[in-house]
């Protein structure tokens, strides 16, 4: 029997670029052809009328879940392990979260084909763990012993792309209070994806590497020219039908140009 396919987006706060990024990632795939096989996609937020018009499944985020699943806002990034643990009970199969600054560059379903019950998959292995993490390698090196040989062994995972099956479940639930009982002795902000890894590997899985399998554009100057880009891209998309623009932005450049890069280098306006 053919399992279910679910792709998941998270979106929070009033900064539009967020939710058009969503939007446009998707819409992307979608006039890419990459969406074939796929039976849904959802779009976990506090602010769902951004997404009113929009062929997507939405899941509001009430305000006490954002209390309790930002823990209070102090690390928002706690969402990625709730929200990995809700989809694969709901819809079980095969579950895959996307950044939207994540753009892939191969069908879902070939990306799909790589995440099994012992298979788990990230966007890139980062390699050895940060000082950030050298208390908790420290005070738990015993525990990491159990799986490691050494504690230099230890990689970070990066999660802008996590794949997950739902015999995964039990793992990607004990990840948030692996998560909560290490962000007390770190400060760093990617502790919920080190969490999710090391507890995808602690229950039997084989992490797999997606590098090269997509461009971003999350440093601080691609960014800022993809917010610029998306931006336009929506404006000039205002009354077209979604099918009209996905064919659109299939073919709508974010990255920047060599030209581009030298201007925000050399702070040359436009």
């Amino acid at each position: 029997m053919t399992q279910p396919l679910t792709v998941i987006y998270v979106a929070w706060g009033n900064d539009e670029v967020y939710h058009s990024g969503v939007l446009f990632n998707w819409l992307r795939l979608t006039g890419l052809g990459y969406v074939k096989g796929i039976d849904h996609v959802v779009v976990y937020t506090d602010q769902p009328s951004y997404y009113a018009n929009y062929p997507v499944t939405v899941r509001p985020l009430t305000p006490s879940e954002m209390q309790d699943w930002t823990l209070d806002g102090h690390y928002f990034f706690r969402i990625k392990t709730k929200v990995l643990a809700e989809a694969i009970s709901q819809f079980g199969g095969k579950v895959l979260h996307i950044d939207s600054d994540i753009l892939m560059k191969r069908s879902l379903c070939q990306v799909f084909e790589h995440i099994t019950d012992h298979q788990s998959l990230f966007a890139a292995n980062e390699g050895p763990l940060c000082s950030d993490y050298l208390e908790i390698l420290e005070t738990e090196k015993q525990e990491f012993l159990k799986y490691y040989k050494d504690t230099s062994q230890v990689n970070m995972y990066c999660s802008a792309l996590t794949g997950v099956s739902s015999g995964n479940l039990p793992a990607v639930a004990d990840a948030d209070g692996m998560m909560l009982h290490w962000l007390k002795k770190t400060n760093a902000h990617t502790v919920e994806q080190f969490a999710i890894s090391e507890s995808l590997l602690r229950h039997g899985n084989r992490l797999i590497s997606a590098a090269g399998w997509f461009d971003d554009f999350n440093s601080k100057g691609k960014k800022a020219y993809a917010k610029l880009r998306i931006e336009e891209f929506f404006h000039v998309t205002q009354g077209l039908s979604f099918e009209e623009k996905a064919k659109l932005a299939a073919t709508w450049r974010v990255h920047r140009t060599l030209w581009v890069w030298l201007k925000q280098k050399l702070k040359i306006a436009r």
